[in-house]
């Protein structure tokens, strides 16, 4: 495999914010699409509030994220077992945009709107 400047594969890459509303919207909507994202049971997710079907075969597992904490601006590692969160390529001004499944709604959310220095994970598209 080829590997293009950035290190991503030839061929592939970083979602847009409007490839994750597509994609949301092609799985039905909020609810339907986040089901449909998550690892199917509870092996990795505490809490799920709904059964997550994985039936889209993405396989999204809660993979936490890194953030900057109250005034003291602390990174931490937070939220493992709780979010999953992949970043666009969309910028937002200074932010960044990501796309998030939490375990206590459920459903993907699409064109987040974070600090660019939060750590969050990547999928790619081909």
């Amino acid at each position: 495999m080829l590997a293009n400047v950035r290190g991503l594969i030839v061929g592939w890459h970083t979602p847009t914010c409007y490839e994750w509303a597509d994609l949301m919207n092609y799985l039905g909507g909020y609810l339907p699409a986040g089901l449909a994202f998550a690892e199917a049971g509870n092996s990795h997710w505490v809490d799920f509030k709904y059964t997550a079907t994985n039936s889209s075969g993405f396989t999204a597992l809660p993979n936490g994220d890194i953030g900057l904490a109250g005034s003291t601006n602390t990174t931490l590692f937070m939220d493992l077992h709780n979010s999953a969160t992949f970043w666009s390529s969309t910028p937002q001004g200074s932010y960044a945009v990501a796309t998030t499944i939490e375990n206590y709604l459920c459903g993907l959310t699409p064109n987040i709107v974070f600090d660019n220095k939060a750590g969050f994970g990547l999928r790619l598209l081909k």
